[in-house]
């Protein structure tokens, strides 16, 4: 295994792995990490990084700042942290998490698993049969093609499950609003919570949602 450190304070930083399981770890400054061809873990540390994870099962952790991960081919991890993030998945089933900030998640090809956090964030499944947890914040949804289970947070989510058979998952309240924008009737499904129950249908749009707090409305586009 190698390990590369930059040091703190240096404003820009390149580390560039081997064909080795490497270890980059940025820390301080604006950084540029990628990984090479096998299991990398990467840390990007305070400031405003890059993250490339290249082939391999890599896990990349950016920390604070505005940063960009993408995990390249193989299952990857990828963690924001705080700060405005971008987070690519590419190839492989995996595992996003965008954390604190307005973060854009893109799972890629295969089935990824999505969690934007708090903030008011954009979580894109892309293909493959995905898990999408829209988490605090008001936040927009696209599963994409393949099978996905949407999963909505708290605040005026807006959700919309694309191709496939999708299955939407209100617990509670799920916010104070939630919009399904491309509900398909005998094709995508919504699923309750034992706290949550279906009152009654008003139109082919709009239907109430009780909990054992209290009672919202819920709209489809």
């Amino acid at each position: 295994m190698q390990k590369h450190n930059s040091r703190t304070g240096d404003r820009y930083n390149t580390h560039t792995g081997t064909n080795l399981s490497d270890t980059l770890l940025g820390q301080g400054g604006h950084d540029r990490l990628a990984g090479g061809s096998n299991d990398d873990s990467l840390d990007g540390g305070s400031g405003r990084d890059t993250l490339l994870g290249g082939e391999g099962n890599d896990t990349l952790l950016g920390q604070g700042g505005h940063d960009r991960l993408a995990g390249g081919s193989n299952d990857d991890s990828l963690d924001g942290g705080s700060g405005r993030d971008t987070l690519l998945g590419g190839e492989g089933n995996d595992t996003l998490l965008g954390q604190g900030g307005h973060d854009r998640l893109a799972g890629g090809s295969n089935d990824d698993s999505l969690d934007g956090g708090s903030g008011r964030d954009t979580l894109l499944g892309g293909e493959g049969n995905d898990t999408i947890l829209s988490g605090g914040g008001n936040d927009s949804v696209f599963g994409g093609a393949g099978n996905d289970s949407i999963l909505a947070g708290g605040g005026r989510d807006i959700l919309r499950g694309g191709q496939g058979n999708d299955t939407f998952v209100l617990s509670g309240l799920a916010g104070a609003h939630t919009t399904i924008a491309d509900f398909r009737v005998g094709t995508d499904s919504i699923m309750l919570s034992s706290q949550t129950k279906l009152i009654t249908y008003f139109s082919p749009k709009f239907f109430m949602i009780v909990s054992t707090e209290s009672t919202k409305f819920f709209q489809q586009e």
